[in-house]
């Protein structure tokens, strides 16, 4: 069973209640997009978004929609740097990545430009 031995805990200011797991959010119930919204955000929130593209003085990093994100840079290495970053929150709170669905455009004609993703490649369309 996938909760046996599960834990977590309520944490309200400085008391912690602990509670034993045994049931989880099944895929399609109505608190599930919210859960995995709160959770990303979470993820989201502890990137450093500075390796972005500047607009008029602003730091814009991605753009979000549900489930899909646009990280957004000037330089390879920044757009690097960010997929990094975000795979890193994202694992540190359960949630992972799918290299297959994931994809990268630049407007540099450089066959040689590769981003990786858990050490693989990541499809340049």
């Amino acid at each position: 069973m996938i909760y046996a031995n599960g834990s977590s805990s309520v944490n309200v200011g400085t008391s912690s209640i602990p509670i034993n797991v045994q049931k989880g959010v099944r895929q399609g119930d109505t608190l599930s997009p919210l859960l995995f919204i709160l959770v990303l955000q979470l993820a989201l929130n502890q990137v450093n978004w500075e390796n972005g593209i500047n607009i008029n003085g602003s730091i814009l990093g991605h753009l979000d929609f549900a489930d899909d994100i646009a990280l957004l840079s000037q330089t390879l290495e920044g757009a690097q740097s960010l997929l990094d970053q975000v795979a890193e929150k994202c694992r540190a709170v359960g949630l992972h990545i799918n290299v297959e669905k994931t994809k990268w455009m630049s407007n540099v004609r450089d066959p040689d430009e590769i981003i990786l993703l858990n050490d693989e490649e990541v499809e340049k369309i």
